[in-house]
């Protein structure tokens, strides 16, 4: 999923412990003025009430807040995540496919994240520079 999100030029941090917590994926989208806009993203096999509780505490760190489960899934994800979070459905296989059965809504809490990370990391916006570079995996896109 990263690779994809990547690909299209998201700047893309894995399993990110910020802000007292772990975000499975961290997308940063970089427009040409502004600050960059955030997406979190939570990965799970399983739509279950723990999920469910991450979204919210995410919620306030984020411009847009996602959760990520597969493609067989879609129908209980749609009925139990709660609006205002997105859902992606994941078929991983040799290609991973990402559809987005639902948008997030704009949150606009993004700073918060951007904020955290600028203490860990040397922001340079259009990739990030990582000062601990064993606590997360990183993915930057081509420029």
């Amino acid at each position: 999923m990263c690779s994809e999100l990547s690909s299209v030029g998201f700047t893309v941090l894995r399993n990110v412990f910020i802000l007292g917590f772990e975000i499975d994926v961290i997308a940063l989208d970089t427009p040409p003025r502004g600050r960059p806009v955030v997406y979190v993203v939570e990965v799970k096999r399983r739509v279950k009430s723990k999920l469910i509780k991450q979204l919210r505490k995410r919620a306030p760190y984020a411009d847009y807040v996602y959760a990520a489960v597969p493609h067989a899934l879609a129908r209980q994800a749609l009925r139990r995540i709660p609006t205002p979070f997105g859902v992606l459905l994941v078929d991983p296989g040799s290609v991973v496919r990402i559809v987005v059965a639902r948008r997030a809504t704009y949150l606009g809490r993004g700073e918060g994240i951007l904020n955290a990370l600028s203490r860990s990391y040397s922001v340079s916006i259009k990739g990030l520079e990582p000062r601990h570079s064993a606590a997360v995996k990183t993915s930057t896109p081509r420029l």
